[in-house]
């Protein structure tokens, strides 16, 4: 119930409205809620948190009503918060000790219902993180609000427990009304006059005190609102302002608003009264009045009785201006931005139609996590066992606008920063444009309600350009000259009068691109305040400001803390792959490739850059975009990695300066320079290959993909080489150009530089490797210095044979890596294994054709199977070295394929006889291997294959048209392949493709059909091994827990999680994990298919233990809905999975990248 105690006398200092939340012992209880009104009426309650916040502001807005009759969506005055103390205050009382920061008091305050990712950024918004007092047990915590609207969806959202809209719930209103009492009798509309004050208004500092908190703006087309202090009938005093002008002009200093009929006046002091009329009271001189009926402005000149008439443009004039505007907004962002990336006149933007930017643009994250509900994104099966890990995703780019005002967007070059304004202002003006395509959904997340937000783009260095010398203070009307002179330039000077409304009412967005491309301090400095300034006085607007990531880690570049700052995140897989199938959606849209191209080639480079050394930069959204242009033009990336790097470089370098400056035709940058000294750019790409080989040697050996840093002497000492007088100052100018506009070399801290990305740190080193004379000496003294010289040296192979055609020294290097008589430490199976990347680097076809060529290709994969079989190396280093061998030809036994064209598969027999089948316990709840039994089903020798099968040994199949021939299938299974329409196995990133790796990718269907082709090739009975026989080879006869023994000890033996390898490895490559009999890769690895059946239940398996093969679990024509088992663990299996015993039951049209299959040659079916 309500209650009216005494007012006492501290009740003027109170806030108007408090509601106090106290979270009680009991933890399953809701806060216990007290809401007090301005005249010290309260209400307690139990609620949960967020309902009673929308009781709070549902009574806030309706106190802001009742002060604000006469215009609903004016300010709310009552709220600004001028009379020293909150205008509304959130007291929350801490009962509970809980562990963690402010944030994790809020949860416990807050429940479950905190984690829900709208309402937890709309309850920080309200923070002030500095609160001394914030998270102390019983230490009351005062969250003050100060808002300029509530807007009634905030409400909505907030408000849970009704499915009434907010406007109809008898219950807030009823409750807002106890609290409020006669405050919600409104009185009528009242006069409003101002006294002129005794001297005109100062004009403010260009920067607000960060202390005090300016007012806010008077809306265009709503009165000056009423001040604490200041009754509602106009008779109390009002203290004077201090501000500039609310919407500088051109034309005036100050101007007067019409409202509705009547009019105000604001000159040095002012009354409206009546319709139509306007008196002025006091000085009008410098001011501007907007009459009733007539709108004429009349501009009082400086002298007394002098002025001049205006027309003011009607409202469809302006709206038909800012129509145009808005059209000239999509005209200028509609494309994607490539201009100067024509890689060979190959950008299809210039070639053909230009792509457009809505229709590849992929939405950006940030590196700031929210929590996740499971409602909003399913738990993932492996988590299920997790229900206590916490859970996140990115906050996006546009979610982090959304819910900030003013927001500062973070990233390095290339990182996709204007690329995210210029979409956004797209979708913005298109929404205005064309509300019947719902441009909106091309912005998820941002709020409906803002969906006709007015952009306003600004290019900061375009700005401080248009200044000439830097003036010494910054203000308001700079940065709205240079707005409204843009306007001006498109014949847009209605739109020049229309924006100042917009920005006042909190109708624009600002967005302002490049705070970090301003060349000298006093200009950083000076944009920084005008921006500052600028956002201030137009406080309902928002604002979007983009820098690069180090240069803002500053604190002199830092805006004032009203900007929070956003670090965009790099493209994630799925980012990446949205981005490749938009790419080629749009260029078969603008006709640049045929409809039947447009998903080959999309696949084809989904393929290619994923090979580690591109997938290591396809995250960066410009370096994607570029890999996406080189594959545009010729159908494919290059094969070396140095043809795409060195294109790369040239874009940084030299097409990036064009696109950002504009085109070629306003470039003033480096080639420029470069002339000045009779200088090319291969001269200053060298110095740079130098600076780089340099920066490596001193600091390459940093973990990861750690880059060296260049001192600016160092940086200024090598590139004044390049000038006659070896001057400085010019190699400083040189400098400020690379920086600001290439993105080769980026200042990591003030004289200090770094490049890009670690890859071009090495490729440049590689670059300047490449130019000695002594190649092979050098590189191969390198290697013994460490392995972070590795990748150098394919880089400056790649650079020799691809961009100089030079194979000699290369294969030089080869033979000097992997001599006649190596060395069998570490060190020199390291330098065996770079040899068989340098030979893979140059190409077979190259390597054969070289005098010396075919000789150190033997040498070398003879040493590389000698790697694999005597188990040298970490099991990393091993498998990578694998993956060399197998892409040179693996020359073991039983991997590849015969002289005849055949599978070359080794075989191994296993003599009958009893042993030890399944576990006493299933180790693993889920495993289904009880009862341990004594199997006695092998009665004859049978033979297994050493390997499973690889991927050259299946392509035999493949190009045999055994998919075409219906022969080699079961029923069930040519039925499968018809209904999937499989031509091919599955196939996965190109490791997975590696020819000495097992075949991956296949079901059960086309293993079996691949053992009834091979039975017809060789003439004798092949199929899939029961589990028994698998179990037999893997087990041996002592019912040994893995297949080496009972030693735990996985990652050293197997291919398994825990291994780190993370994919599909070399068959054969653990040598101490082999069986008893010599079967290879019967742990971990891959799955193995056998020919046994499951059951339909994966829960309860209808073919259990002991084994008998007369219940018909080994009926190759089963349905598909019964599953079969697979065995032995796979490259992402844990320890449990590798055991000897371990069953797994699948779908035996499941194809996986870790499923493959072992054959086996026998006489005999278990059991007959």
């Amino acid at each position: 119930m309500a209650t009216n105690p005494a007012k006492d006398e501290s009740a003027s200092s109170r806030p108007a409205i408090t509601l106090s939340l106290k979270k009680p012992i009991k933890p399953r209880e809701g806060p216990v809620v007290t809401l007090t009104g301005p005249t010290g009426n309260s209400k307690t309650m139990k609620s949960p948190g967020f309902k009673s916040l929308a009781l709070f502001f549902l009574v806030a807005k309706a106190y802001s009503l009742a002060k604000n009759r006469w215009n609903p969506s004016a300010p709310v005055p009552i709220l600004a918060g001028r009379s020293g103390s909150p205008a509304v205050s959130l007291e929350l009382t801490r009962c509970v000790k809980v562990d963690g920061s402010g944030l994790g008091y809020l949860r416990e305050l807050f429940g479950d219902d905190y984690n829900n990712p709208y309402k937890k950024g709309f309850l920080a918004g309200l923070i002030y993180t500095d609160n001394p007092g914030f998270g102390k047990k019983d230490q009351p915590v005062t969250l003050s609000y100060n808002p300029t609207a509530f807007p009634i969806e905030l409400v909505q959202v907030l408000w849970e427990g009704t499915s009434q809209p907010i406007n109809d719930s008898k219950e807030l209103i009823d409750i807002a009304h106890e609290i409020l009492g006669s405050e919600t009798q409104w009185p009528p509309p009242p006069q409003f006059i101002l006294e002129p004050p005794a001297k005109p208004p100062a004009e403010a500092s260009p920067l607000p005190s960060r202390t005090e908190k300016e007012p806010p703006p008077v809306a265009a087309g709503a009165p000056p609102a009423a001040e604490p202090g200041v009754s509602p009938s106009g008779t109390g005093s009002r203290p004077a302002t201090q501000q500039e002008p609310a919407h500088p002009g051109p034309a005036s200093k100050k101007t007067i608003v019409q409202t509705g009929s009547g009019a105000i006046a604001v000159g040095h002091g002012a009354m409206a009264a009546g319709k139509g009329s306007v008196v002025v009271r006091g000085s009008v001189q410098g001011s501007t009045i907007i009459t009733g009926d007539g709108n004429v402005i009349q501009s009082a000149a400086a002298q007394p009785g002098s002025h001049e008439t205006h027309q003011l443009p009607s409202a469809s004039e302006v709206s038909q201006a800012l129509t145009d505007y808005r059209r000239l907004l999509v005209s200028s962002c509609s494309r994607l931005p490539l201009r100067g990336i024509d890689i060979a006149a190959s950008d299809p933007t210039v070639r053909q139609q230009q792509l457009h930017l809505d229709q590849v643009y992929v939405n950006l994250d940030t590196q700031t996590q929210v929590q996740v509900e499971d409602k909003e994104q399913p738990r993932p099966l492996q988590e299920a066992f997790a229900p206590d890990r916490e859970k996140s995703r990115p906050l996006s780019a546009l979610e982090a606008a959304a819910q900030n005002r003013c927001v500062v967007l973070l990233g390095d070059p290339g990182s996709g920063k204007s690329t995210f304004l210029n979409h956004l202002t797209l979708c913005l003006a298109l929404n205005d444009l064309e509300p019947a395509n719902q441009w909106l959904r091309h912005l998820p997340g941002w709020p409906g309600h803002e969906g006709s937000l007015l952009p306003i783009p600004v290019v900061l260095r375009d700005f401080i350009g248009s200044l000439g010398d830097t003036p010494a203070q910054a203000h308001v009307r700079h940065l709205w000259d240079f707005i409204a002179k843009r306007l001006r330039e498109q014949k847009l000077e209605s739109a020049e009068r229309a924006l100042p409304e917009a920005l006042q009412d909190g109708r624009a967005l600002v967005l302002l691109d490049g705070l970090d491309e301003l060349p000298t301090a006093a200009q950083r400095a000076f944009v920084r305040d005008a921006v500052a300034a600028f956002a201030a006085r137009y406080s309902r607007s928002r604002f979007i400001v983009t820098c690069r990531t180090l240069s803002y880690q500053d604190p002199a570049w830092q805006l004032p803390e009203d900007f929070r700052a956003f670090t965009l995140a790099p493209f994630s897989p799925e980012k990446i792959d949205q981005f490749i199938n938009a790419w080629y959606a749009d260029l078969e849209r603008v006709n640049v490739v045929k409809t039947e191209e447009s998903k080959p080639l999309a696949g084809r480079l989904h393929e290619a850059i994923r090979q580690p050394d591109l997938w290591r930069l396809a995250p960066n959204p410009l370096l994607l975009t570029v890999m996406a242009l080189v594959h545009t033009h010729k159908g494919r990336l290059p094969d070396a990695r140095a043809v795409l790097y060195e294109e790369t470089v040239d874009i940084l370098l030299w097409r990036w300066e064009q696109m950002k400056l504009g085109g070629p035709a306003e470039t003033a940058g480096l080639r420029q320079l470069l002339r000045q000294t009779n200088r090319s750019d291969v001269d200053l790409k060298r110095r740079l290959y130098r600076l780089a080989f340099e920066a490596h040697r001193a600091g390459g050996a940093g973990p990861g993909d750690a880059l060296a840093d260049i001192s600016e002497s160092a940086l200024e000492s090598t590139l004044a080489e390049l000038h006659p007088q070896r001057s400085l100052d010019w190699a400083k100018e040189l400098i400020v150009t690379i920086k600001l506009r290439a993105g080769l070399l980026l200042e990591r801290v003030p004289q200090v530089y770094t490049f890009p990305h670690r890859t071009f740190q090495e490729y440049l080193a590689g670059a300047h490797l490449a130019t000695q004379a002594n190649f092979a000496t050098e590189a191969t003294r390198l290697v013994g210095e460490g392995a972070f010289w590795r990748e150098v040296l394919l880089l400056a192979v790649g650079k020799l044979v691809y961009l100089n055609e030079d194979i000699d020294k290369p294969v030089a290097l080869a033979a000097a890596l992997c001599p006649e008589t190596a060395l069998r430490s570490d060190l020199g199976w390291r330098k065996v294994w770079l040899a068989g990347d340098v030979l893979n680097e140059i190409t077979l076809p190259r390597v054969k054709e070289s005098a010396l060529g075919p000789e150190v290709l033997h040498r070398v994969k003879k040493r590389l199977a000698g790697l694999l079989e005597t188990g040298a190396l970490t099991p990393v280093e091993r498998a990578a070295a694998g993956a060399a061998l197998g892409k040179l030809g693996d020359p073991r036994p039983g991997v590849g394929v015969s002289s005849k064209g055949w599978p070359d598969i080794e075989w191994i027999e296993i003599p009958s006889g009893p042993f030890v089948m399944g576990s006493e316990t299933d180790v693993v709840s889920w495993s289904k291997e009880t009862p341990q039994f004594r199997c006695e089903l092998i009665t004859r020798p049978y033979r297994i294959s050493r390997y499973p099968v690889t991927v050259a040994q299946f392509d035999c199949f493949v190009a045999a048209r055994g998919y075409e021939e219906e022969k080699y299938w079961t029923k069930a299974g040519w039925d499968w392949r018809q209904r999937s329409r499989a031509t091919r196995p599955e196939n996965y990133q190109e490791v997975y493709q590696t020819r000495n790796h097992p075949r991956v990718g296949v079901s059960w269907y086309e293993a079996l059909a691949y053992c009834l082709w091979l039975s017809q090739q060789l003439g004798f009975m092949i199929t899939l091994p029961s589990e028994a026989e698998w179990e037999r080879a893997a087990r041996h006869t002592d019912g040994r827990t893995f297949p080496w023994g009972n030693e735990d000890e996985a990652p050293q033996r197997c291919n398994m999680a825990d291994t780190g390898i993370g994919h599909t490895s070399a068959v054969g490559l653990f040598p101490s994990g082999n069986a008893v009999c010599g079967a290879s890769d019967m742990g971990g690895n891959v799955w193995e298919w056998t020919r046994s059946l499951w059951g339909k239940d994966w829960e309860k398996p209808a073919f259990g233990y002991p084994y008998q093969p007369q219940d018909g679990r080994e009926n190759l024509e089963a349905p598909i809905e019964v599953r079969r088992v697979l065995r032995g663990g796979s490259w992402s299996s844990g320890r449990g999975d590798v055991r000897c015993a371990y069953r797994n039951g699948f779908d035996p049209g499941n194809r996986n990248g870790d499923f493959g299959f072992r054959v086996v040659a026998s006489p005999f079916v278990s059991g007959r």
